[in-house]
């Protein structure tokens, strides 16, 4: 991914709501576990993990298990 598409991506995040960010994680979660059985989703969580605050967090894990229970 090069710099340009970053900051695209940066403006189309921040513009959305926190519920629509969610939606999207998920989408983003399910996309990654059909794709490869999980492994680049477990990379991406490790990932952002340490950016999120208490509250994303525990919505980080609301997301998790609804891909849990989406397979």
């Amino acid at each position: 991914m090069q710099e340009k598409d970053i900051k695209a991506a940066i403006n189309n995040f921040s513009k959305m709501s926190n519920d629509q960010l969610m939606a999207e994680l998920v989408k983003y979660m399910a996309a990654q576990k059909q794709k490869d059985g999980g492994a680049g989703m477990a990379k991406t969580i490790e990932r952002i993990k340490p950016l999120l605050n208490p509250e994303q967090r525990k919505r980080l894990e609301e997301v998790l298990r609804t891909v849990a229970q989406g397979s």
